[in-house]
């Protein structure tokens, strides 16, 4: 409408042949996108004046997006000149795919806002607007583009805390614990015949967990715990585990959702490690932003090597944490890292002698975070997490994973002899009876 990303400013004389065909063709009403938001209300009152000649102003739609942060004051402009109906978004959301560095349509907060301002009735309720916008951010993982919505949010009193612990059940999965007590929630992995295995309720229940607690405004910290001996043995290999049921994308889907909704909440997750982690178990403590190991021979194990399999889908976070050297030599042989090791190389944060321990070394943290802005620390994740992983592509996760899962002989092999009860398979042995076979 004001102008093109390729070929510069757009005359007005353009705009109005374009519409008037459009309308000749049938349409009831043209939308007039300032959709790279470089527009003034100079501008805009230039088009308009071109345009309201020769077409109603009912005809006519605003859609204005903030990129210079002009959008309000062009719908304004445009609203005077007879113009009622304008694009919005809540909290500012979109961009625009072909023009570098475009902000998102007008937030609708800060166009009820001014309008309202104005003495206009819009039909809108603001106040529910603004928790909309907000609840949509901090689930996307985003900054709240609006104006408006995080200024009217913090005038808001902050809802009284209960005095005592509130056990709350996001899910109805009894493999997990959910309690609450003031801003910390804290998600118990409760299924300890099976060492905490990720079966596919378990990765079910954890992940909406999570997606729920991070949406929740009154949440500041998220405690992964666990009863039981282990922390979690990872992924199950039984035949009613995630690695045997639904495809092989939808496994990969559902195993990287899980990882990912953690790794990207943009609550403080801490990690109360109360026993030795295995395979994907190691990856569910490092998708966490603090760890606290309760022992210091606490071990971390990526055995899937020795199962004939790979550990794709927890790689990105490992890697992250524990850098390429020890993240390649530890995948390959398989062997227990202890918490002490990972200690000295500050990829664990605390080592604690019990669980009592654990939990008052937890209120520390909980305590500091109490002086953290919410959404800084959401910011503060998001960018430290993108320059780790700015080399990271993917597409390797996916290539592995599926290879790994086809499966090949050896991973079937690897799996079936995992559930006669041999965790220590010698696979020279079993590459020569191959060999021997093919002869």
């Amino acid at each position: 409408m004001i102008a093109c990303p390729y070929d510069g400013p757009t005359p007005p004389a353009n705009v109005l042949r374009v519409a008037l065909a459009m309308l000749q063709m049938g349409c009831y009403e043209i939308s007039l996108g300032d959709t790279i938001g470089v527009g003034t209300p100079d501008q805009v009152e230039t088009l308009l004046k071109v345009l309201l000649e020769h077409i109603p102003a009912d005809k006519l739609a605003g859609h204005f997006h903030d990129t210079y942060g002009q959008a309000v004051a062009n719908a304004v402009k445009a609203y005077s000149m007879g113009l009622r109906v304008f694009d919005s978004s809540v909290g500012g959301l979109g961009g625009c795919p072909y023009a570098k560095g475009a902000k998102g349509n007008v937030a609708t907060e800060d166009l009820i806002y001014c309008f309202h301002g104005m003495g206009i009735k819009t039909g809108v309720n603001l106040d529910s607007l603004v928790d909309i916008g907000e609840w949509i951010s901090r689930t996307l993982n985003r900054e709240n583009q609006s104006r408006a919505g995080p200024a009217i949010l913090a005038k808001r009193p902050v809802p009284p805390q209960p005095e005592k612990p509130v056990r709350t059940t996001p899910t109805e999965s009894s493999d997990l614990l959910v309690n609450r007590h003031g801003s910390t929630a804290t998600i118990t992995l409760n299924n300890q015949k099976k060492g905490n295995m990720l079966n596919a309720s378990m990765v079910q229940a954890l992940r909406s967990t999570t997606a729920q607690l991070s949406s929740d405004p009154m949440v500041q910290v998220i405690v992964l715990t666990n009863t039981g001996k282990y922390f979690c043995t990872g992924m199950d290999l039984s035949s009613s585990g995630p690695a045997t049921s639904g495809t092989t994308q939808a496994q990969l889907e559902n195993m990287l959702t899980t990882f990912e909704c953690i790794n990207s909440c943009p609550k403080t997750t801490i990690a109360l490690i109360n026993g030795s982690c295995y395979g994907g178990g190691v990856g569910l403590a490092f998708c966490c932003d603090i760890r606290i190991a309760v022992g210091k021979d606490l071990k971390f194990v990526l055995s899937e090597v020795k199962r004939g399999l790979v550990p794709a889908t927890i790689s990105k976070y490992i890697v992250r944490e524990w850098g390429p050297a020890l993240s390649r030599e530890a995948m390959i042989t398989g062997r227990p890292v202890t918490a002490k090791e990972l200690y000295e190389k500050n990829v664990i944060h605390a080592i604690v002698s019990s669980e009592e321990e654990g939990r008052k070394k937890v209120a520390e943290y909980v305590k500091m975070m109490e002086t953290s802005a919410p959404r800084a620390v959401g910011q503060v994740k998001s960018l430290v997490n993108k320059v780790a992983e700015r080399k990271w592509e993917t597409e390797e996760i996916e290539k592995v994973f599926m290879d790994m899962m086809r499966p090949s002989d050896e991973a079937r092999h690897g799996i079936g002899e995992f559930r006669k009860g041999n965790k220590d398979v010698k696979w020279i042995e079993w590459y020569k009876s191959i060999a021997k076979a093919k002869l």
